[in-house]
């Protein structure tokens, strides 16, 4: 039932002209394609849970291999995969401490954010306010082997419009505060305000509270917050209990974010999110619905190249149905035209369309 990407020997070549418009995390644009083919192809294989081939590197070529995925937030996942290598597939002894380094620091900071998290949602349900955990914290608890091999930066949280501003109250009570109310003054060309505790500095993630997801600079979506918060999941585990995007929204709000809000500086996690949560898909039904969902917002270019990209790295299957990702997602003109502006500063800048 599951199709492989057509061409399994992508080589690196390949990859570069992909990423010459949608651009990689980096101080220098696409940094991780300068280092060796070996070692690009090292960390893909990891990536694709394919048998690699240990390059002939020395430390020193490691080391900036490991300076270049620091943007990318993919180190702790390969860590985690390399302890199921055996010893004569990993990486120098020096690197692989290194990356065992940054894992643990990695898992720290999850357990830091689980309390944060945790006081900030018992506040919200002794309220009643209705609230999704998504993003980072959402997927590292729901799709990846660990926690702490989907590091995140900040807390993301989506509340019902109609109560915002109570949720925001709730918030201020426990001593987080934002620098602007954009929830009045701004509210269709932000969708989310940033919060960040004035008292504890142990507290030391933001909590940023998004009013709603399909939105961008004022660019006009169906975004149906209402029916969001209708299609969820429940996750629980032994640190936490919290409802989050249903496996569809999800994806195509990392799709959205990938490539509509970092098309210069795309790291190898979120297309990591995209993968994992196509793979999550129950098929035929979920398919189906992605489809119908895409096209309702105006998001089918944004979901290819995802999907495109998801393909590449981490060697995401698509059900044969669907592996024509042409046939099935097709992108009106306004989304060609965004992307060209957002990827090369082509033609107009349509994200304003209506304010000018």
């Amino acid at each position: 039932m599951l199709q492989k990407l057509q061409n399994n020997d992508v080589i690196v070549e390949d990859i570069s002209h992909f990423h010459s418009e949608l651009n990689m995390a980096c101080v220098r644009k696409n940094g991780l394609l300068l280092v060796s083919d070996e070692l690009i192809s090292y960390v893909r294989s990891l990536l694709r849970e394919e048998q690699p081939l240990l390059p002939q590197a020395a430390v020193d070529e490691w080391s900036e291999l490991l300076s270049h995925l620091r943007y990318h937030w993919v180190t702790p996942l390969l860590y985690w995969k390399i302890g199921h290598l055996s010893p004569e597939l990993r990486p120098p002894e020096v690197i692989c401490t290194r990356m065992r380094e940054v894992f643990l620091a990695s898992h720290t900071r999850y357990l830091t954010m689980a309390r944060q998290l945790r006081e900030v949602m018992d506040a919200f349900n002794r309220e009643r306010i209705d609230i999704l955990l998504i993003k980072g914290p959402a997927l590292a608890l729901s799709v990846y082997p660990d926690p702490a091999t989907r590091p995140f930066g900040d807390i993301d949280l989506l509340a019902r419009p109609d109560q915002y501003l109570k949720a925001r109250s709730v918030l201020n009570q426990l001593s987080y505060r934002s620098q602007l109310d954009r929830f009045e003054t701004f509210q269709e060309l932000f969708n989310a305000e940033p919060f960040v505790h004035s008292a504890d500095a142990t507290k030391y993630f933001g909590v940023d509270v998004h009013w709603s997801l399909f939105q961008y600079h004022g660019l006009t979506r169906n975004n149906g917050v209402e029916e969001v918060l209708w299609n969820t999941q429940k996750v629980e585990t032994s640190t936490l209990k919290f409802e989050t995007l249903d496996r569809v929204n999800a994806l195509i709000y990392a799709a959205f974010h990938l490539i509509l809000h970092h098309p210069e500086s795309m790291r190898l996690t979120w297309i990591g999110d995209i993968a994992l949560l196509s793979q999550s898909l129950v098929y035929p039904v979920e398919w189906e619905v992605l489809q119908q969902r895409c096209s309702a917002l105006k998001l089918s270019l944004a979901m290819q190249e995802a999907l495109k990209l998801a393909q590449i790295w981490y060697g995401l299957q698509i059900p044969e149905k669907y592996s024509d990702l042409t046939k099935w997602l097709c992108p009106g003109e306004d989304e060609k035209s965004e992307l060209a502006y957002l990827s090369r500063k082509e033609g107009p800048d349509i994200r304003l369309k209506g304010y000018f």
